[in-house]
């Protein structure tokens, strides 16, 4: 049992180290334009987001409820899914 112990040990904190790697980044921005149809933000730097199903701000609203438009400034709670980026929070700042 003992043998078994340390592969054990070090499989399971390989585990757990790999969820850290879908944390939430964040980007503070403006926004220069936003799709409601098809829930694309894009960002003064071009760079595009999915609001995701769930979007919510950090009063519980749901990002499609914000009236979100070009000019504002936000912060994105954000994650990477292969050669897209999905938004799960919204604030206004």
């Amino acid at each position: 049992m003992r043998k078994l112990a340390l592969p054990l040990t070090l499989i399971m904190s390989l585990a757990a180290g790999s969820g850290a790697m879908a944390a939430a980044n964040i980007l503070n921005g403006t926004i220069r334009s936003y799709e409601p149809k098809s829930h694309r933000l894009v960002m003064d730097d071009g760079t595009t987001y999915i609001l995701a199903a769930d979007c919510k701000n950090e009063k519980s609203v749901k990002c499609e409820e914000m009236g979100l438009k070009a000019g504002q400034v936000v912060e994105l709670h954000w994650t990477s899914h292969g050669d897209s980026r999905e938004a799960s929070s919204v604030s206004l700042k």
